[in-house]
């Protein structure tokens, strides 16, 4: 059974973002009826603290990784806030790439979004996730951005994402984040193929003993909960991208679009 957990950049009630989201999961409920869908409420964690972290994380820090570690996949809306991602969104990631070596980030398969009530949709914040996320040494989800403009108005009576050009976006992301999953599934498991192969035909003294180590694993640092690095590039394989690639460009920009130095509507 494929797990996503959904995770909301924003925090407000009424948040196109999380609306976003519910969209995606009443899509998953319609089109993969056995898959298993949760939502990660990231508000909930403490700003980071190298110091917390040192003498044991909170009950909600200890939680949010284990949602994340058990998925298969994950699935971000982001708002833009001043073009870039809000804080409590990178608050959690920086918890989610810790502790160093063992992050629950580390080759997760995860698809990014953003709304927002302006004309670009959010996208301006989606270059600085993606590079986030580059940081966490996540695999991005290859596809043409998913930025929803106007997204306020594409909001029923209710408050739920029903405009029918949004379901239709979020729904191909959803597709591509599956498939993702089952792509990255299949390269696992030739990989345990190959290592159990080897592990037949080498016997004791054979001159191609030993264990089989996949080339450009991951690199890390200590004392702090990003890593800088520069990474190599893994080249993308179908719908997988990985999160080193170039971020997905930003739309031209419209004649009637705000400028990106203006201040983000407070409406996420």
């Amino acid at each position: 059974m494929t797990k996503v957990v959904l995770i909301s950049g924003s925090l407000r009630a009424a948040s196109v973002n999380s609306a976003a989201l519910r969209a995606v999961r009443r899509i998953i409920g319609r089109t993969r009826p056995a898959a298993s869908v949760v939502s990660l409420p990231i508000g909930r964690l403490p700003f980071y603290n190298g110091d917390m972290e040192g003498t044991g994380t909170t009950p909600a820090v200890a939680a949010a990784r284990a949602l994340v570690a058990g998925a298969d996949a994950l699935m971000i809306s982001t708002p833009c806030y001043n073009g870039a991602v809000p804080g409590v969104l990178k608050n959690a990631l920086d918890w989610l790439s810790r502790p160093d070596g063992a992050s629950p980030l580390t080759g997760r398969v995860v698809a990014v979004l953003s709304a927002s009530p302006g004309g670009r949709g959010g996208i301006d914040a989606q270059p600085a996730l993606f590079d986030l996320l580059d940081s966490c040494e996540a695999i991005t989800v290859e596809h043409p951005p998913v930025a929803i403009r106007r997204a306020h108005q594409r909001l029923d009576a209710a408050g739920e994402m029903t405009d029918g050009e949004a379901v239709r976006a979020l729904r191909e992301l959803v597709d591509a984040t599956f498939e993702a999953v089952a792509i990255m599934e299949e390269q696992r498991r030739s990989v345990r193929e190959l290592h159990a192969r080897v592990r037949d035909e080498s016997g004791p003294g054979h001159a191609g003993g030993g264990p089989v180590h996949e080339e450009g694993g991951p690199v890390h640092v200590e004392g702090g909960p990003v890593r800088d690095e520069a990474m190599p590039v893994r080249e993308p394989r179908g719908p997988v991208r990985a999160a080193h690639g170039a971020a997905p460009p930003a739309p031209q920009r419209r004649a009637d679009a705000p400028s990106r130095a203006s201040v983000t509507s407070s409406r996420s």
